[in-house]
């Protein structure tokens, strides 16, 4: 049988950790770097909810579509209008 013989000295072993953790997180880094540029979803956390914000304070509901959010507006209900008022009750 072979034995293994087992290294008494680990004084590196604390370096190596650290520089194999380091090249991680940078290999982590760089891969939502590029997602991030290429999918454009930084563009969508921030576009969006400023459109809704936008939407709410403009349309008064919380819809992203622009066009739908507008037709929704309360001033755009059909109302009955009586140029004499309303008869008494």
């Amino acid at each position: 049988m072979i034995k293994i013989k087992i290294l008494k000295n680990k004084k590196g072993q604390v370096t190596v950790e650290y520089i194999l953790l380091a090249v991680a997180l940078i290999a982590i880094f760089q891969i939502a770097t590029v997602s991030f540029r290429n999918n454009e979803n930084l563009k969508n956390f921030q576009e969006i909810p400023g459109q809704i914000f936008r939407n709410l304070v403009e349309n008064g509901n919380w819809i992203v579509n622009e066009n739908v959010s507008r037709n929704l507006h309360p001033n755009h209900h059909e109302r009955h209008y009586t140029p004499n008022g309303s008869g008494p009750k």
